[in-house]
């Protein structure tokens, strides 16, 4: 009986785990996004250009206010780039743990059923495929080969 209830535990944790990748890659999907999308980029650009008019900010003021944004900017590419490496690793450690729940049968159906419903939503996004637009069952994701 306790076998069947870890059983349990370790599908659940599987499913929360799948989620929580799932919500991850969302955000990182919507965040590339916004960075690369040319005409978000332009929608971004223009209301900076407008909220800096409307506060009436001095030339000087707004040269600086531009500048703060653009180090922000690198700041936050470095600390997402520094993290690539954590989040293939996280993948790694999820594929491995759903491995160990499902049946190899089961796992080679998971990993199918993934690379279809990532086909169906258009593959790859944004210039940095790999480990942002990575497919479901690409290496390093949890639904992916098991390569080192």
């Amino acid at each position: 009986m306790e076998v069947g209830n870890r059983d349990k535990w370790q599908v659940g944790t599987g499913v929360l785990l799948i989620f929580a990748l799932g919500f991850v890659a969302g955000a990182l999907a919507l965040n590339l996004y916004r960075t690369y999308h040319p005409t978000a980029a332009r929608g971004r650009q223009h209301h900076l250009e407008q909220t800096l008019d409307s506060l009436n900010l001095s030339e000087d003021q707004k040269t600086q206010v531009k500048q703060i944004f653009s180090d922000t900017r690198k700041q936050l590419m470095q600390i997402h780039d520094q993290s690539r490496p954590q989040v293939s690793e996280i993948r790694k450690q999820a594929r491995e743990r759903l491995k160990a729940v499902m049946t190899p049968d089961q796992f080679n159906q998971f990993q199918q059923t993934m690379k279809e419903g990532w086909e169906g939503h258009g593959g790859q996004h944004g210039p940095h495929h790999g480990d942002h637009g990575e497919q479901p069952g690409a290496e390093g994701s949890p639904g992916g080969d098991n390569k080192p």
